[in-house]
C-alpha cells in the first residue's frame, strides 16, 4: 500500500513539473517586452518566427496599455489578451486580483463580442480562468 502511494505521489510530482515546463511561467519578461522578451520561439507553416513571450505582474500596466490602445489592431489585442490567460494559467497562485484591479474583467467581456475568432478564443480562456 505505502509503495503504491509513494508512487501515485511521485506520478503526480512529474504531472505538474511537466506542466509549470510547459507554461514557461518561470521565466520573467523584462521591462519593456516589445524590444526584448523572453520566452520559446516557434516558427509556423510559412517559416515566420513567433516569440512566446512570458508575462508576469510587473507587465499588466503595460499589456492593458496595450489592450487599451490597440485601435483595431487585432495582432496587439491579441498578444495583451494572450499575455494575460498566460498569466491566469499558472498552476500555482495566479495573479487573479491584481488582474481584476486593473480593470482587464470588463475588456475581456467587451472582447467576446469581437469578429477575431482567435481574441474571442483568448478572451473566453482568460474569463474562465478568472
Amino acid at each position: 500500500r505505502g509503495r503504491t502511494e509513494t508512487s501515485v505521489r511521485i506520478r503526480k510530482d512529474k504531472k505538474t513539473d511537466s506542466l509549470a515546463k510547459r507554461r514557461n511561467m518561470t521565466l520573467a519578461i523584462a521591462d519593456n517586452p516589445t524590444i526584448t522578451g523572453s520566452g520559446d520561439s516557434m516558427s509556423d507553416a510559412s517559416g515566420v518566427k513567433h516569440v512566446k513571450r512570458v508575462y508576469t505582474v510587473e507587465n499588466i500596466p503595460y499589456l492593458m496599455t496595450t489592450l487599451r490602445n490597440s485601435n483595431g489592431s487585432m495582432d496587439l489585442a491579441l498578444e495583451a489578451v494572450q499575455g494575460f490567460r498566460r498569466m491566469l494559467s499558472i498552476a500555482d497562485n495566479p495573479p487573479v486580483q491584481p488582474i481584476l484591479d486593473c480593470g482587464a474583467l470588463p475588456i475581456f467581456v467587451q472582447l467576446l463580442q469581437c469578429n477575431d475568432d482567435k481574441i474571442k478564443f483568448e478572451a473566453a480562456w482568460a474569463l474562465t480562468n478568472v
